[in-house]
């Protein structure tokens, strides 16, 4: 496997996706997970198995003002489709974090025989629950309009990320690594308020588990013990009723798993 990464930014119809590949072989695809964990799901990969891991940046997320805001989640991931293609990607699997997850089996569900095998890390199953949902696209739909508020909440949600990282950080990584990569990503200049929080809404105006049915892809679904996902029951329901869904939890590890937990993860 190749120690060495390539930055590629790709651009379809407007939007601008930045992606980091390393290695060569049958690919996996991180959706919103971090830039630094590629390698070391890289390293921890079986002896002798040749993988290609890719990285993607979804437009609005450190990637500079957009072409117009992003509302639709059928057009997000046939953007991302198109990226893929552009790649030379005929099949993927693919690990998807949080709101990575969602559109991981979004895309699943659209493309199946573009996908080989889904990952579904920590998702928020809490906040497709009637009650909640109603509220956070509210939030999200208001978010959207690209006001003063926006912009505040754009700003505080950069000045956030290097906190929140560092809360659930464990050692494992090299801290170092990651926070430079974060500086150096976390540039108001490159957050588009009116996408990212378009795209969330466009995210929970999702009937999640009608397409979790759709999905004919293998899934793996992974929640932290002490996530919300996995302690309030979200978690073991979808175990119950999506037969063709493994469901696993960490012990001890919170929302961002992937870097608090990331042997077990791997």
């Amino acid at each position: 496997m190749k120690k060495s990464s390539e930055r590629v930014e790709i651009e379809v119809e407007g939007y601008q996706f930045k992606l980091r590949k390393s290695g060569e072989g049958r690919a996996i695809v991180l959706i919103q997970t971090w830039h630094p964990y590629a390698k070391f799901l890289a390293e921890s990969l079986p002896k002798g198995e040749k993988r290609q891991i890719i990285t993607v940046d979804i437009p609005g997320y450190y990637l500079g003002r957009q072409k117009k805001p992003i509302k639709d989640m059928d057009f997000l991931v046939r953007l991302l489709d198109q990226v893929f293609e552009k790649m030379g990607l005929s099949q993927a699997d693919l690990i998807g974090q949080c709101l990575g997850g969602v559109i991981a089996l979004k895309y699943a569900a659209d493309y199946p025989g573009r996908v080989g095998k889904v990952v579904v890390a920590t998702p928020p199953l809490v906040y497709f629950e009637p009650l909640v949902n109603v509220s956070v696209r509210r939030l999200f739909g208001f978010l959207n309009k690209g006001s003063l508020i926006s912009r505040s909440a754009g700003y505080l949600m950069r000045k956030s990320i290097l906190a929140k990282l560092a809360r659930f950080f464990d050692g494992y990584h090299g801290l170092g690594e990651l926070v430079f990569q974060e500086l150096r990503r976390a540039d108001k200049k490159d957050f588009d308020d009116r996408v990212f929080f378009g795209i969330l809404l466009s995210a929970f105006k999702l009937d999640l588990w009608e397409i979790m049915r759709q999905v004919k892809a293998p899934v793996l679904m992974v929640a932290g013990e002490k996530d919300m996902s996995g302690k309030n029951g979200k978690l073991a329901e979808v175990k119950k009723t999506m037969k063709d869904i493994r469901c696993e939890v960490i012990p001890r590890a919170r929302h961002a798993v992937v870097l608090k937990q990331t042997k077990e993860f791997n």
